[in-house]
């Protein structure tokens, strides 16, 4: 998990040519991604959205940042949970809907007990699971939970726990139905 930035280039001509890379974090090393979790990208008629794992100031966060120009330019980036919540998060997932909305799910760990030193390190929370689904779905890992957020186009964020007690490595998925 090293420190990095996240970078966009976009095309009008159906990937023939792309425009020059543009930095999405504002914040250099602002993104803590690898191939398990990597930025995800949700694309609508208004904006390009963007978020990614990050660790500012060593907190874990869901970091997003957005282009309303067709990727010339990103937002500021902004953590779209509270960010002085403790824990792990990440496995995210995005996707815009048709009213410019953006919708994210994440794995969260801001209700897990704290783990003993030494304890994820020595691989014991890694492989540990007595099954998928709630109630002791990650034997020896952290507890997770899933949350979502809406993200409105004015920015306004709303937050919800969707699932408690999920396996610790689970990747997530978000869809939007046909009535929002």
């Amino acid at each position: 998990n090293d420190v990095m930035d996240v970078y966009a280039a976009v095309s009008g001509d159906a990937g023939a040519t792309f425009s020059a890379p543009r930095r999405v974090n504002h914040l250099p090393g602002d993104a803590r991604s690898n191939a398990e979790q990597p930025p995800r990208v949700a694309m609508s008629e208004s904006a390009i959205t963007v978020i990614w794992p990050s660790r500012p100031e060593g907190a874990s966060a869901i970091r997003m940042s957005r282009s309303t120009d067709g990727g010339r330019t990103f937002s500021p980036a902004v953590t779209i949970h509270k960010a002085s919540f403790t824990g792990a998060r990440g496995w995210q997932s995005v996707t815009a809907g048709r009213d410019g909305a953006v919708h994210a799910a994440w794995l969260d760990g801001r209700d897990a007990e704290p783990m003993p030193a030494g304890e994820l390190s020595s691989g014991r929370a890694a492989g540990g699971h007595a099954g998928h689904g709630s109630g002791g779905a990650h034997r020896g890992a952290p507890r997770q939970d899933v949350y979502q957020a809406v993200i409105l186009p004015d920015g306004r964020i709303t937050e919800a726990q969707v699932s408690r007690d999920v396996c610790f490595c689970c990747k997530t998925a978000v869809a939007v139905g046909p009535s929002g």
